[in-house]
């Protein structure tokens, strides 16, 4: 307030960020300012905006490890410590929420095509001291096959490097010792496809012989250079993630030795000076508008924010100018999202917008038309939406569903209806009504699928019956996690309305929807009808073995008058845990989403890799390990767990958590799990984990599955 670049005063804004009581990788990290003027953040399920001094926080989908990056039109890209790039086909805040887990995979399918062949690194070193043992390394030269511990990503929007690198992708990956660089190709089905630039040569962008050469962010700087921070630490990994095998490296390498040496490198290029050095915070707000058309990209996001968080409103007639007349695109996208962070976007604007040559102003016309949605002008805004849906450009049409579906608007239904006809085969479309459509309106767009030519007749072929089985996935998995009988009444009639191959899989769809049939009923919520659907009575009638078979599996999850289950929440009565047990499961919920989901994925199921063909992480629902011996289940949190799992082996062990947690923190995240997915585990207490601690405390190496074998079989 005095001016002196002190704060005066400091208020708590916020109080639920991360939890102190996780490891390091698994915090929230990688605060970013997205061109929507919101703060983006990776493994975290919040996105916040600070104007006017208050912070305000929206739920998100939660993505990624550790880091985060976006490009010039403001698509994020997250990633894990073994998949060094990730995208979504939507921005995480329109990912509707579902709380019951219904939709297992949903719209957050990866969007990075070819993932599978992109994995590969080409490390300058052997590099022995891998956390999951030698088995990560090639056995013709010791050095690491595939990412490990992929973070710190930018997309490189600098303008002194050449125009060669700009909006290329850079990632780190710090056990490797090196920095992989890749070349970006955006695609109208709404994929992203990356390519080593250095492939032929089986190189890398950067790489060392350093062994104490690690990476781990980078950054577009403000002199248009590429920088990057290296921890240039001996030890890379966190102390619950050492094992025997790692400890042995490391001290045979000397690497514990090396610390507090870490350095900030800048990157330029021969012929090209480093830019000047800005000075923003004292620059006019005229001279900030003229910075949202920088060649820079850290200038015009710099600008943008400050605009923003200042709400510098006398610039809004230049903004709006600029916003329509300027020659450089970027600068005309800026000026939109700066006008709408200033709650200062018109509808002569917004509307001019929607007609910008460049498909990305476009998109971003029709996203922050959201707000004038809500207002007077809201008749005027689907009309010209209207006109817009027959775009050329996908991309346009996704936002429509998007913006559309926010609003939630019997008239967006009409909206998203001619966005799918338009582009029926396009993953972009159908994620977006995955994601964003209203759930009510599901079962419709669905029934008009069904009739497009594209799915009928001689024009099916693998490649359509492939794009109608997901859309019939995500429209049938939605309808289910909305739980409205009025939508399952119109689904009950569009599946008796088919002929039995297409009735079938719909049914199949549902029943796949629901975890599992053996856990389910407990859990599951019953979908209370005043009738019997006439639907339903039609299927029933056809007496053909394979329908009955289907509707006897997904049975339990309907009811109406005459029925047991008749105004019942649940299928069966599972007994409430006591006041103290919900207190440690509530809080093992909150450990598991800051901490788990990253391995393990939100519905217990794991996270899938880039190609689909495996998981990261064992799935936890019937879990042998989790529903069998409570002392078991606390042995492997205490100690860890390794090796070969049910006949399959995965990427890492699973980390031991006890020398860094206490009994009831243990105790918590274990009951969880064990209560949670249908899973019927018994309630796990401090007291437990103390006896299980104590009576194992000289054990130092994670435990085998054969060690725990015959315990497994022997519930208490």
């Amino acid at each position: 307030l005095d001016g002196d670049g002190v704060a005066d005063t400091r208020k708590k804004v916020f109080d639920r960020f991360s939890m102190r009581s996780s490891n390091v990788e698994h915090k929230a990290n990688g605060l970013l300012w997205g061109i929507d003027n919101w703060i983006h953040v990776s493994q975290h399920d919040r996105r916040y905006q600070l104007t006017n001094r208050t912070l305000r926080s929206e739920g998100v989908l939660v993505a990624g490890q550790w880091g985060l990056t976006r490009n010039d039109e403001g698509r994020l890209l997250f990633s894990t410590n073994g998949v060094p790039a990730i995208a979504l086909f939507v921005p995480p805040r329109y990912h509707q929420p579902d709380p019951r887990r219904q939709i297992r995979r949903g719209p957050m399918a990866a969007a990075i095509r070819g993932m599978e062949n992109h994995q590969s690194v080409w490390p300058s070193m052997v590099t022995p001291d891998l956390q999951s043992g030698p088995g990560m390394a090639r056995p013709e030269d010791g050095t690491l096959k595939t990412f490990t511990s992929a973070c710190g990503q930018t997309l490189f929007r600098g303008d002194r490097l050449g125009e060669d690198i700009y909006g290329d992708y850079l990632v780190c990956e710090p056990v490797g010792r090196l920095i992989r660089r890749s070349g970006v190709r955006y695609t109208k089905s709404g994929h992203i496809e990356l390519a080593n630039n250095y492939e032929a040569t089986s190189g890398e962008f950067i790489s060392s012989v350093d062994g104490n050469f690690r990476p781990v962010n980078l950054a577009t700087g403000p002199d248009g250079c590429l920088y990057i921070v290296d921890m240039y630490h001996g030890i890379i990994q966190e102390k619950v993630y050492i094992t025997d095998y790692l400890r042995g490296e490391i001290l045979k390498a000397g690497y514990e030795k090396n610390i507090g040496r870490g350095r900030i490198y800048r990157v330029v290029r021969e012929g090209i000076n480093p830019g000047p050095k800005p000075d923003l915070l004292g620059a006019t707000p005229a001279k900030l508008v003229e910075a949202l058309a920088h060649p820079n990209g850290w200038w015009r996001d710099t600008a943008q924010s400050l605009l923003v968080t200042r709400q510098e409103s006398s610039v809004a007639p230049a903004l709006q100018k600029m916003a329509t007349n300027h020659p450089n695109a970027l600068g005309r996208l800026h000026a939109l999202w700066t006008l709408d962070g200033l709650r200062k976007l018109d509808e002569d604007t917004c509307f001019a917008a929607l007609a910008d040559r460049d498909s990305r102003v476009r998109v971003a016309a029709v996203r922050t038309m959201e707000r004038l949605l809500k207002g007077d002008h809201s008749s005027h805004c689907y009309q010209r939406l209207r006109t817009l849906t027959g775009d050329p450009d996908p991309a346009v049409a996704a936002q429509i569903v998007l913006t559309a579906g926010r609003a939630d608007h019997d008239q967006g239904k009409d909206l998203i209806l001619r966005c799918i006809k338009k582009h029926p085969m396009n993953e972009r479309i159908l994620n977006a009504v995955a994601a964003g459509s209203p759930r009510r309106f599901l079962v419709d767009l669905l029934s008009a699928l069904l009739a497009l030519p594209v799915f009928q007749g001689d024009a099916i072929d693998e490649k359509t019956t492939a794009q109608l089985e997901k859309w019939q996935h995500y429209c049938i998995a939605g309808t289910v996690a909305a739980g409205d009988p009025r939508s399952f009444q119109k689904l009950f009639d569009l599946i008796a309305r088919e002929k039995s191959p297409r009735a079938l899989s719909m049914l199949q769809k549902i029943a796949a929807t629901v975890v599992s049939p053996r856990q389910n009923p407990p859990r599951a919520r019953v979908i209370q009808f005043t009738a019997k659907p006439a639907g339903l009575i039609l299927l029933e009638a056809r007496n053909e073995p394979e329908i009955r078979k289907q509707l006897q599996a997904i049975s339990f999850m309907f009811s109406w008058p005459g029925l047991e289950t008749y105004g019942r929440e649940f299928a069966q009565h599972s007994p409430p845990l006591e006041k103290e047990h919900q207190l440690l499961f509530d809080r093992g919920q909150t450990i598991y989403r800051e901490l788990c989901t990253t391995c393990h994925a939100p519905d217990g199921r794991g996270i899938t890799s880039p190609d689909g063909t495996s998981v990261l992480a064992p799935p936890l629902p019937e879990s042998p390990r989790l529903e069998g011996n409570r002392e078991a289940s606390i042995q492997i949190m205490l100690h860890g767990l390794t090796g070969e799992l049910d006949g399959r082996n995965y990427e890492g062990l699973m980390a031991p958590f006890g020398a860094g947690n206490d009994d009831e923190w243990v105790a918590s995240i274990l009951t969880f799990v064990r209560r949670e997915w249908g899973n019927s585990g018994s309630v796990v207490l401090p007291s437990h984990v103390a006896a299980t601690r104590e009576k194992f405390r000289n054990r130092i190496r994670p435990w085998r599955q054969e060690e725990l074998s015959w315990k497994l079989s022997q519930k208490k």
